[in-house]
């Protein structure tokens, strides 16, 4: 019927699939290195912990590799490079 009008679900920035229950229990911390020469990943390790990632990347300095942080969205939360 024309001008029917119908109930959409709520409107906002992040699709639902986004949306978590509990962020805190859901967070992730992943150290990786990546060797400049060949530009080759390698996953350290796993981390619960902002602070005990960024320590891990703290000690592992002075290597001639690059270290970073990653949370949950695949962005870079810290970074360590040195050549």
């Amino acid at each position: 019927m024309p001008g029917r009008l119908t109930k959409r679900g709520e409107r906002g920035n992040l699709p639902k699939s986004f949306v978590t229950e509990n962020p805190e229990t859901d967070r992730v911390y992943r150290v990786v290195q990546v060797f400049p020469d060949s530009g080759r990943l390698s996953l350290i390790d796993v981390f619960d912990n902002y602070d005990e990632a960024v320590a891990k990347v703290d000690t592992a300095k002075g290597q001639g590799l690059y270290y970073y942080v990653y949370g949950n969205s695949n962005r870079i939360l810290y970074s360590s490079e040195e050549g």
